[in-house]
């Protein structure tokens, strides 16, 4: 039977287990054997990423089957109007508070897709940011101004917040550092989307002669698009990760009554059209596909798609659904929605079944003023163990854990702690390091270099194993320009890379060898193979 096809309160198989991972409902820790028999705690800890603090999880003993609820790994977060920050491993029926403390005004909350990276978006102008699921914080302060929206890349190292009467901010470190973009003015941004990588961002000016302005090159720069009129573009945007379907509130005006659309684009933000008038909008959320797609309202229903935004249908949720719909969320597939209310006199929802039935959230009747889900259902750990190298090294990782690892380290040679994310199956170079931070199991430590020399550039050679020719891309020395090189079978090549950066396969059966050896051009590249 399939995971989808089994009840909450149904034993799960190793069978059951592993079509969680096909379907992408759990991420693989080991490997699964084909067996239809049922799984204990120990077990599906062993072969699945989990989160272990979980009620019903951890009241286990690990040698007691475990049902399918009890291996919840939908992790999102809400922040509440006021001081307080939440997070559920759960897809929104348990929340625990993990604010950062102090007085705090949270307008906004966004996270990476597998969860770890978070960003709080405070109205004074406080950043709080996180690497580990809000376990820990640090902030960045700006000028105090109302902040009003925030939103990142699937990774989390493309973040824009916008803020009233004042510019968009870029970042491209995690929400370490910020950036004003200036191309678009000085506006009364009020909304903002970014597609997966990053390259694609919409935001919406909240002014009566507003219009909706796109960026294509991650944030750099962004114009306007006059085609769907000037209007009140406020409130909230969404887009799919790949940037195709976007959506976005357009207001006639700011005090009712006035109509209220949802715009919908098609082709990266190029062109919009309104797909949605129903009562006045507040809050917007889309899978990943852009397929399903929720709205709430301000004093009426929370409003659900499930073709891209062509029709609408009111959830099926609270007995008169009339309240403020400030917070929305969903997950990567559409399976997971949320629906919190900003009134602070009702409880917010969830569904787990696509929005066809709804339950109250545990989180009880608090004021929402955002919510969000990570798009991939992965738990990927955050604490494990901290591993110290004398002296400065270079190392190539590959990640086997079958989701997507996150970390953070001292480069030995910038002294600057660096973040690294790593796909499924994918190898890293050229790192650097004296300390992981976070390090997670999994991941294959290789091609050390000890010890390392510290030089502006560094010498790899290509080489193509395979019967066709290959690509790769690398960042050259010294000007960091970005080049892709094709290679033949059977050939190698020797480049010089500017030193904390990475080289990118990007076709063929490519390896590539870390020589060790500093360089001002690949002209000083011997073979190293």
């Amino acid at each position: 039977m399939s995971w989808a096809g089994i009840a909450n309160n149904q034993t799960v198989s190793c069978n059951n287990l592993q079509d969680a991972v096909t379907t992408g409902a759990l991420c693989l820790k080991s490997a699964i054997p084909a067996s239809n028999k049922q799984i204990t705690k120990a077990e599906a800890d062993t072969y699945v990423n989990l989160y272990p603090n979980y009620p019903s999880f951890a009241a286990k003993a690990s040698n007691q089957l475990v049902v399918k609820q009890d291996l919840p790994n939908m992790i999102g977060y809400s922040a509440r109007y006021g001081d307080a920050a939440y997070r559920t491993f759960d897809g929104g029926y348990s929340w625990e508070n993990i604010s950062p403390g102090g007085a705090i005004v949270i307008a906004d909350v966004a996270c990476s897709s597998t969860g770890n990276y978070v960003t709080l978006l405070l109205e004074n102008g406080y950043i709080y940011y996180s690497s580990n699921y809000g376990s820990s914080w640090a902030n960045v302060s700006f000028t105090p101004n109302a902040s009003t929206r925030i939103a990142m890349s699937k990774d989390g190292q493309y973040q824009t917040y916008c803020r009233y009467g004042d510019y968009l901010y870029r970042s491209t470190n995690w929400g370490a550092s910020w950036a004003q973009v200036t191309s678009a003015g000085a506006r009364n941004w009020y909304a903002i989307a970014v597609s997966a990588t990053g390259q694609y961002q919409t935001a919406g000016d909240a002014s009566s002669s507003g219009y909706i302005y796109r960026s294509t090159n991650y944030g750099v720069s962004f114009t306007a698009i006059t085609g769907a009129g000037a209007r009140y573009w406020i409130f909230d945007a969404a887009m799919s990760n790949s940037g195709q379907y976007q959506f976005i509130i357009g207001n006639d005006g700011i005090t009712p009554p006035f109509t209220s659309q949802i715009y919908r684009s098609t082709d990266y933000g190029a062109t919009w059209a309104a797909v949605q008038s129903s009562q006045y909008k507040r809050s917007l959320a889309c899978s990943s596909s852009g397929q399903y797609v929720i709205a709430g309202t301000d004093g009426g229903q929370v409003w659900i798609s499930s073709n891209y935004g062509v029709t609408w249908a009111q959830a099926n949720l609270y007995p008169s659904g009339n309240t403020l719909w400030d917070a929305t969320a969903i997950s990567a597939t559409g399976q997971y929605m949320f629906a919190g209310n900003g009134a602070g006199s009702t409880l917010s929802y969830y569904s787990n079944d696509y929005g066809t039935t709804w339950s109250q959230s545990s989180l009880g009747a608090v004021a929402l003023a955002s919510a969000t889900f990570a798009t991939e259902s992965c738990y990927i750990g955050t604490t494990t163990t901290t591993t110290t190298i004398n002296n400065c090294k270079s190392y190539s990782l590959t990640n086997t854990t079958g989701g997507n690892v996150s970390f953070g380290y001292s480069d030995c040679c910038t002294g600057l702690m660096t973040n690294v994310n790593i796909a499924p199956g994918q190898t890293v170079d050229n790192i650097h390091y004296s300390v992981i931070v976070n390090y997670i199991p999994g991941v294959i430590v290789s091609n050390l270099i000890d010890p390392y020399n510290c030089s502006t550039c560094e010498c790899f050679t290509i080489v193509n194993e395979g019967g066709t020719t290959g690509n790769y891309s690398y960042q050259r020395c010294p000007d960091g320009v970005v080049e892709s090189v094709n290679i033949s079978a059977g050939t190698t090549q020797n480049v010089c890379v500017l030193n904390g950066t990475t080289i990118t396969i990007n076709s063929g059966t490519l390896t590539d060898v870390l020589c060790g050896t500093p360089c001002d051009t690949s002209l000083d590249c011997p073979t190293c193979v």
